[in-house]
């Protein structure tokens, strides 16, 4: 089979993917807030944590749809650029736009001039009118890569895909709270950030998909892990680590 009728027989696939991820931003969204609460009851925060780590997902599936769908297809430069960035850039000009006018008109306690407006204007453009918009600008970084990613795993071998693996899950490790006094110092950031999980959405969809037990399986230990995680370490420190969270 053509690897383009595989790709057709797995629209499906993405889309439901698509629509969890999706599901699981917004149960992220909706979650999150109560593990930073320290005045609510411990079972209340409890609830929020389960719910919270059963959506964690969702961040790295929209990282790996993008690898398995735009890392499978040839592109022209500039064609690509413009195209992608006509997509994302308009609705990043409008929602700050929407968020700075709200932050000007309803919570800026200082007089409105043309400085302040100025300064709040430069500030959520480059950092972020949100903090959910961080998602936004990671993506554009991401786009500004795939065209090179593409070239390189276009000709590179299963062996060579493996080792670019091997070693951002490494990059993971090195990142575990207290991990690195156990490990040399070595850089491998050209390795970590959320390039890998472009790189294993692009692997995984080249490959047969595993069973519904094995899916189901590692879904069960990585909620787990994310859950009991955070419950044992907020359990003894009374701090909220949002690495376990967020990989």
């Amino acid at each position: 089979m053509k690897n383009t009728d595989i790709q057709k027989n797995r629209i499906p696939w993405i889309s439901n993917l698509r629509f969890l991820a999706l599901f699981g931003v917004m149960l992220v969204h909706a979650s999150f807030s109560l593990l930073y609460k320290y005045n609510i009851d411990y079972n209340t925060w409890q609830i929020g944590n389960f719910y919270d780590s059963i959506a964690r997902f969702c961040v790295p599936i929209f990282f790996m749809l993008s690898g398995a769908t735009l890392l499978s297809k040839d592109y022209d430069l500039t064609d690509f650029l413009k195209k992608r960035f006509k997509r994302i850039i308009p609705p990043l000009i409008f929602w700050s736009l929407v968020y700075i006018a709200y932050d000007l008109i309803f919570t800026l306690n200082s007089p409105f001039s043309i400085k302040v407006i100025g300064k709040k204007v430069l500030y959520a453009f480059v950092h972020g009118s949100r903090f959910h918009m961080w998602f936004i600008y990671v993506l554009i970084g991401l786009y500004l890569l795939i065209p090179i990613l593409r070239r390189w795993i276009k000709h590179a071998t299963k062996k060579e895909i493996h080792y670019f693996l091997l070693i951002w899950l490494l990059t993971i490790v090195y990142q575990f709270p207290h991990f690195d006094q156990y490990l040399p110092d070595i850089t491998l950031i050209h390795f970590s950030g959320y390039v890998g999980y472009m790189v294993l959405g692009y692997y995984l969809s080249q490959r047969s998909l595993p069973s519904r037990v094995i899916s189901i399986l590692f879904i069960l230990v990585g909620t787990s892990v994310t859950f009991l995680v955070q419950f044992t370490l907020v359990l003894r420190t009374i701090i909220l680590m949002n690495f376990f969270m967020g990989t």
